[in-house]
C-alpha cells in the first residue's frame, strides 16, 4: 500500500510540475512559490525558529529580476557560496543546532535564493529546466533502487541509514547517462557535454540529499512534514532541486549554453 501511495504521490508531483513547466511560465513560477513558501514554514516549524521575513523573499527577488535581470548574476553568486557555506556545515563532525541565524540563512540562501532562481530561469528555458528535473529525479530513483537491490556500504551511517554507496554511484551513473538520451531530444546540447552536465548535477543533488538529511537529523524529526502522503513534506521532497539548481546552471554557464 505504501508503494502505491507514494507512486501515486510522485505522478502527481512530476505532473504538477512538468504541467505547469511548459502550459505557463507565470504559473510555474507560482507553483514554486508555494512550494517555496510551504517549504520554509516547514523548516521553521521543525526547528522551532519563526522568521517572518523569509516568506518574501521569493517574491521581491522575482519582482526585482524582472525589473533589473542583472540582479540575477549576484543572486546566482550567493546561492553558489551558500552551497559552499552548506558544505563545509555538513563536514563539520562536532554536535550543532539551528539557531535563529542558522534558520533564516537555510530560509534565503538554502530555500528562496535557488527556488527564485529555478523560476526565473524557467522563463526562458523550459526545456533545460525539464531536463534538469529529470536528471535529479532519476538519480533519485535509481539511488533508492540499486541501494535497495545491491547496496551494502553505508554512505553516511551517522545521517542517513539507509543509504549506500552502491545506491550513491549507481544513482549518478545511471541518471547521467539517460539524461544523454532525454536531453538529446530535449536540447540541443552534444552528448558528452550532456553527461558532464548530467553527472554534476546528480552529484549535486546527491550531496543535497544528505545536507537536508543532517539538518533533520538536528531537528530530531524524520520528515519535515506530512503535506505529500509516502513522502513527508515539500521540503523533503526538493531536498536535491535546492543544492542542485545553482550547480546545474552554473556548468550550463561554463559550457556556454546560458549567458
Amino acid at each position: 500500500m505504501n508503494f502505491f501511495l507514494r507512486a501515486f504521490t510522485s505522478f502527481f508531483y512530476v505532473t504538477l510540475l512538468l504541467g505547469s513547466l511548459f502550459i505557463n511560465a507565470t504559473f510555474f513560477a507560482v507553483v514554486i512559490l508555494l512550494m517555496t513558501t510551504i517549504a520554509i514554514w516547514e523548516l521553521q516549524n521543525i526547528s522551532a525558529k519563526k522568521i517572518p521575513l523569509t516568506y518574501v523573499v521569493f517574491v521581491i527577488l522575482f519582482y526585482a529580476a524582472k525589473q533589473y535581470p542583472q540582479i540575477t548574476t549576484s543572486v546566482f553568486i550567493a546561492s553558489l557560496l551558500g552551497n559552499f557555506l552548506l558544505l563545509a556545515s555538513f563536514w563539520q563532525k562536532k554536535k550543532s543546532r539551528l539557531t535563529l541565524g542558522k534558520v533564516y540563512f537555510l530560509g534565503v540562501i538554502q530555500l528562496a535564493v535557488p527556488m527564485f532562481l529555478l523560476a526565473f530561469f524557467a522563463q526562458q528555458h523550459a526545456a533545460l529546466i525539464a531536463l534538469f528535473f529529470c536528471v535529479i529525479w532519476l538519480n533519485d530513483s535509481a539511488a533508492f533502487l540499486i541501494g535497495s537491490l545491491l547496496g551494502k556500504t553505508p554512505l553516511a551511517k551517522s545521517i542517513s541509514p539507509n543509504k549506500t554507496f552502491e545506491g550513491f554511484i549507481g544513482g549518478i551513473l545511471l541518471s547521467s547517462g539517460t539524461a544523454v538520451v532525454i536531453g538529446s531530444y530535449l536540447t540541443q546540447i552534444h552528448n558528452f557535454q550532456l553527461f558532464i552536465l548530467a553527472l554534476v548535477t546528480s552529484l549535486a543533488a546527491s550531496i543535497g540529499d544528505l545536507i537536508q538529511s543532517k539538518i533533520k537529523r538536528i531537528c530530531g524529526v524524520k520528515d519535515s512534514g506530512r503535506i505529500l502522503p509516502g513522502h513527508g513534506g515539500i521540503y523533503d521532497r526538493i531536498d536535491s532541486t535546492l543544492f542542485a539548481i545553482p550547480v546545474f546552471l552554473g556548468t550550463l554557464y561554463l559550457l556556454s549554453y546560458v549567458s
